[in-house]
């Protein structure tokens, strides 16, 4: 004992160290400090250099990814505008179908110029805005001034009239007309730009730069060739651009204080923006000597000088329509990244200084404090170990070392209770106490498979904002997962909006299948309570299918010794899966395999619906629906005619079993006449 030392004491005896570390920290702070500010000063240039270039890149990049994504999205909506094409003489008309539809394209699309067609007669209309067109008079008498409510100008294309005249008709907001004008006009869409692009290259067809024919202003369109059945061309829809809208969008752009980005065609020219704004500092002649530098040199980032101006260029090729290339161009005065450079120098010197003298006080004084929050976050981990995962008071310490493993610890509990989410807590639990390494594996099992469905998610996702839908998608998967787990089930995953769940693994309980039925029967009980709430809220509303299969499956961890899953295989998922899916067709809300129904017939209160067959296997399989209970918790119980609709169809079920095929029909005609809403009723009569 006489030899045994004291920890205590020993780690009191390394204290007097503390001036050594002090020195130590001190000499090497000093060493760094010198040498970080002679190579920040001989390095500040070169490096606000790179730094600037990858500026101008990164900006370049954006601009390019936008206005990538505005020609995409404006190709996606024209194509998409073509469904509305059924072409006949009730449709063609500006008040028909098309008319009514170009209306709500032009009045919800700001960018988009002006909205036509024309058949490959030469016939059609155009529509555009008012406002957006700039347009306050009359063409036909420039003095005379639109109608104040004039919100759409309508022109109807007429090619086989002679001499060619063009009728304009104006329009307010409910589309009443409120002025017309007719006047001579030598338009004659089928030799436009637009019109012959579109049919020769038989696809989606982007023009050059060009001038619009009725305001003369400078733009680009994209056009489509409509066909029918046959392949023959019916018409040809277009939209047009003007370059205004690219001149509005580079306006928005900020880059630093006074840089600027540009869009030139391969010869230099400039196309946006249109107007030049007041910017002493980058002039026409600066943008056409950066240009004339990058022919020069085919450098893509490159310093250039004009009037006695240092300046930083990024220039960038890019295809956006068809097959002309354009240029971005990025330029930005030197003095926008220096300016700043010497008070940083300045800045870096004091901070350093100072962060010098308040490192010393904290070391000498904190230094004393290391050893009763290391023994803590000792503590900590050994709970860990214990799988107690529950909060604790954290050791109070200003050294980053302890922070750091505080942060780290309290990381690998936050990852252990994520880790609990994805698998099951007793597979957790038994990992962290053992402390081995998860290995694959997995063993046949006979388990429950559940799988539940959103009907028409996908057009509600159409619908609605993901910023408003994504919370509604958390609640009712929180609620529905709770319930999940209240009736012993293990959630496999999230597939969308699909929830896999099964009862009977890792965790072996009694009557699987009736857990998996009372967890459906609270789904709808739930569903009915939160959609109650969407209606308050005016929100969309869900519809919950669900289907339960028992089986024998191999569960296990299942994947590659790098990335595995706890999770099932076999046919009981996919019949789960596929029993889900045809809910749809008999607009059921749950329906469960012939095993699964075997089971439960005694508690639970179901009737058979088909024969269906499945992929994977040769013979069919009998499905149930599941309604409720037949006594127990009243909020789960069938009602009394439920009861009664599932006796009767199963007693006309059988009849059809045994060939019996007009009793069958009689029997289910006589259900629906007491249950005239019932669909599967309906669908089986359809049979006959």
């Amino acid at each position: 004992m006489r030899n045994m030392i004291n920890p205590i004491s020993a780690f009191k005896k390394q204290r007097t160290f503390r001036v050594d570390i002090l020195t130590l920290f001190l000499t090497l702070f000093l060493i760094s400090f010198s040498t970080t500010i002679w190579f920040n000063y001989d390095k500040q240039k070169e490096s606000t250099l790179d730094l600037a270039k990858k500026f101008d890149q990164q900006v370049s990049h954006i601009i390019f990814e936008r206005l990538d994504f505005f020609f995409k999205n404006f190709e996606y909506f024209i194509e998409a505008s073509s469904v509305i094409f059924n072409i006949n003489d009730s449709n063609m008309e500006e008040n028909g179908p098309i008319g009514r539809y170009f209306y709500s394209v032009v009045e919800n699309n700001p960018d988009l110029t002006r909205i036509y067609f024309s058949t490959k007669d030469g016939n059609g209309f155009s529509i555009d805005s008012i406002k957006d067109s700039g347009r306050t008079n009359y063409i036909s008498d420039p003095s005379k001034p639109l109608p104040k409510d004039a919100r759409f100008s309508v022109e109807i294309f007429n090619n086989s009239s002679e001499p060619k005249s063009a009728n304009r008709f104006y329009k307010n907001a409910q589309l009443e007309t409120v002025g017309t004008e007719t006047y001579p006009t030598p338009y004659d869409p089928i030799v436009r730009p637009w019109f012959v692009g579109a049919v020769n290259h038989h696809e989606l067809y982007w023009t050059p730069i060009y001038k619009f024919f009725v305001d003369k202003k400078l733009g680009i369109t994209v056009s489509l060739p409509i066909y029918n059945k046959k392949k023959e061309l019916v018409a040809v829809l277009a939209a047009d651009l003007t370059l205004d809208v690219f001149s509005q969008f580079l306006s928005k752009q900020s880059i630093g204080e006074n840089g600027k980005a540009f869009i030139l065609n391969k010869n230099g020219d400039l196309i946006a923006p249109t107007e030049d704004p007041n910017n002493a500092l980058i002039s026409p002649k600066a943008l056409s000597e950066a240009f004339a530098a990058y022919q020069l040199h085919q450098k893509s980032n490159f310093l250039f000088t004009s009037n006695k101006i240092d300046y930083l260029a990024h220039i960038q090729s890019a295809s956006f329509v068809g097959e002309e290339s354009w240029l971005i161009v990025i330029i930005v005065p030197l003095k926008d990244f220096f300016s700043h450079s010497i008070l940083i120098q300045k800045e870096i010197l004091l901070l350093s200084l100072l962060l010098l003298s308040i490192s010393v006080i904290v070391i000498s004084f904190f230094s004393k404090r290391i050893s009763k929050p290391i023994v803590q976050l000792s503590e900590e981990i050994h709970r860990i170990q214990q799988f107690d995962l529950s909060e604790t008071k954290q050791p109070k310490s200003y050294i980053k070392e302890i922070l750091l493993m505080q942060k780290a610890i309290e990381s690998l509990k936050s990852a252990i209770r994520s880790f609990g989410r994805y698998v099951p807590h007793e597979i957790v639990r038994d990992l962290v106490q053992r402390g081995a390494d998860i290995t694959l594996g997995g063993e046949k099992k006979e388990l429950i498979v559940f799988f539940s469905d959103i009907g028409g998610f996908t057009s509600i996702a159409e619908k609605y904002p993901t910023e408003h839908l994504m919370p509604l998608l958390a609640a009712y998967f929180d609620g529905l997962s709770k319930i999940i787990i209240e009736e012993q089930g293990t959630i496999d995953k999230y597939i969308g909006d699909c929830i896999m769940a099964l009862w009977g693994a890792p965790k072996e309980i009694r009557d699987p299948e009736s857990c998996a039925a009372r967890a459906a029967l609270r789904f709808q009980i739930f569903l009915s309570k939160f959609n109650a709430e969407r209606r308050k809220n005016q929100e969309p509303e869900f519809k919950t299918r669900i289907g339960i299969s028992e089986g024998l499956v191999i569960v296990g961890n299942i994947g590659t010794s790098e990335r595995m899953n706890y999770t099932v295989m076999g046919d009981a998922v996919n019949l789960a899966a596929h029993l889900q899916d045809l809910d749809k067709i008999y607009q059921t809300a749950t329906i469960i395999s012939e095993p699964v129904q075997s089971k439960i017939k005694d508690l639970f209160v179901t009737r058979p619906l088909d024969l269906v067959r499945v992929k994977g296997k040769s013979s069919a399989v009998k499905i149930y629906e599941l309604f409720g209970l037949y006594k127990g918790d009243p909020t789960l119980c069938a009602k009394p005619e439920e009861i009664e609709l599932c006796r009767l169809f199963t007693l006309a079920y059988q009849l059809f079993e045994e060939g019996k095929s007009q009793e069958a029909k009689s029997a289910f005609e006589e259900i629906l006449e007491k249950f005239p809403h019932d669909y599967p009723t309906q669908f089986w009569l359809e049979r006959f």
